[in-house]
């Protein structure tokens, strides 16, 4: 427990601050996102809806008491060009993310739409769509969910490359 304290007493303001951001977006989503997998979440777009809401309380309530915490012990430091260039050098991994899992759930939607259009689905009794492999083109619900967890995982990727930055430094 020492040698954490000590980790963190070697971390500034923007550090910790940065690190807060990171455990609460990642934890909270996180436990969304893995509710959802094993089904514990209802799959419509009011229930996302009331989830998001409660997920961004949540999290800015988490933002505020922790920084409370911290900043306590610590003063706020004026940002200056190094903080400048960590955050931009961070946005292009986050980015980068970003726009991959944006078109990769553009690929799920277009391949299964393909799919569709060409009459591999087809209906079965009222049961909905089924066809090679029971696939089933891409509802709201999921979609928004794909995009959701892209955008997620693009901040994760920003905090913590902007916590490696930080500690490692930029190289040109």
């Amino acid at each position: 427990m020492a040698s954490l304290r000590k980790l963190f007493n070697d971390f500034s303001y923007k550090e910790k601050s940065i690190l807060i951001s990171l455990l609460a977006v990642a934890g909270l989503y996180g436990n969304y996102f893995y509710d959802l997998l094993r089904g514990a979440v209802e799959q419509n777009m009011t229930a996302m809806l009331n989830n998001m809401a409660v997920l961004v309380v949540a999290l800015i309530i988490v933002h505020i008491v922790f920084h409370i915490v911290i900043s306590l012990d610590d003063v706020d430091e004026a940002e200056d060009e190094r903080d400048k260039a960590v955050a931009r050098r961070a946005s292009v991994f986050g980015y980068n993310v970003l726009f991959v899992a944006v078109l990769a759930v553009i690929g799920r939607v277009v391949i299964l739409g393909a799919f569709q259009d060409s009459g591999t689905f087809q209906e079965v009794g009222g049961e909905g769509l089924v066809g090679d492999a029971d696939r089933v083109p891409p509802g709201s619900f999921e979609i928004a969910n794909l995009l959701l967890a892209g955008l997620i995982l693009s901040e994760v990727v920003y905090y913590a490359a902007q916590l490696f930055f930080y500690r490692r430094g930029i190289q040109a």
